[in-house]
């Protein structure tokens, strides 16, 4: 199962996306706004994401229903 995190960064976006590359089943999902962004991965990543060098927030996304 997938898990899903909005994720705050203080870098540019092409920078944060290259960090996240080195980040084993991790992928950049969407832009939300300057400087947040949603990462999807293939088990959990919230203990993992808040080390990577230009996060500055981590909260998981949880399911909501749809309007």
């Amino acid at each position: 199962m997938r898990t899903s995190y909005v994720v705050r960064i203080e870098v540019p976006l092409e920078e944060f996306r290259r960090t996240l590359a080195g980040l084993d089943g991790a992928v950049l999902h969407r832009e939300l706004s300057p400087g947040r962004v949603v990462v999807l991965g293939d088990r959990p990543l919230g203990t993992l994401l808040p080390g990577l060098a230009g996060v500055v927030g981590v909260t998981a996304d949880l399911p909501r229903p749809l309007d």
